[in-house]
């Protein structure tokens, strides 16, 4: 099993795509890693607000919804 860490978060790598990983933290949370700039992206967190309460979609959840993210990112 390939571990990524990033931001103190440890986090299994489940697939490559289109140069990013997606990878799954120990609680069962999807997210995109970029291992150029080190970040994490969150998929099922909607996050189109810059502040206030932000919420977790458990049905986005899925490595087809990083897939989707890294899609839209790479247009």
């Amino acid at each position: 099993m390939q571990t990524i860490t990033c931001n103190n978060t440890v986090a299994e790598v489940l697939e490559t795509y289109k140069g990013l990983n997606i990878v799954k933290s120990d609680d069962g949370v999807i997210m995109v890693h970029n291992p150029i700039h080190e970040t994490l992206f969150i998929v099922c967190m909607d996050d189109s607000k810059s502040c206030g309460h932000r919420t977790f979609d458990e049905k986005y959840n899925t490595v087809e919804e990083a897939r989707n993210h890294i899609d839209w990112l790479k247009k």
